[in-house]
């Protein structure tokens, strides 16, 4: 499928796959890693208490 259409051109032009993941586009990442310092905290944190 070489033949893109306009649109597509549009919002991909210039850009080069990235050469470690083969992306073409900036991937967007859905998760978070969260540091609390001990568990401890972390329950309060997620019971509410704090």
């Amino acid at each position: 499928m070489n033949q893109r259409r306009f649109r597509t051109r549009a919002v991909h032009s210039g850009q080069q796959p990235d050469p470690h993941t083969g992306a073409h586009v900036t991937p967007i990442y859905q998760t978070s890693t969260f540091a609390y310092g001990s568990f401890e905290r972390g329950r309060r944190l997620f019971a509410g208490d704090e």
